[in-house]
């Protein structure tokens, strides 16, 4: 089995859409506002709920404060 190349063609993007909070009423998640730290934007973990190590790089599961 050939290994999947870490690129991929320009032709592959998709133009984001956001959600429609009228049509998926279930889909619709208002963020919280963002902590001011050095004039940087942070939120607030709540959870790491899981971790794993993949392709050399770590990946973690958060649970945000706010978000339902």
């Amino acid at each position: 089995m050939a290994r999947q190349k870490p690129y991929f063609h320009v032709f592959s993007l998709k133009e984001y859409r956001e959600n429609n909070p009228d049509r998926f009423k279930c889909c619709r998640r208002d963020k919280p506002a963002p902590i001011l730290m050095d004039n940087a934007e942070e939120w607030e973990a709540e959870q790491i709920v899981d971790y794993r190590r993949q392709n050399n790089r770590h990946e973690f599961l958060v649970y945000w404060k706010g978000y339902e």
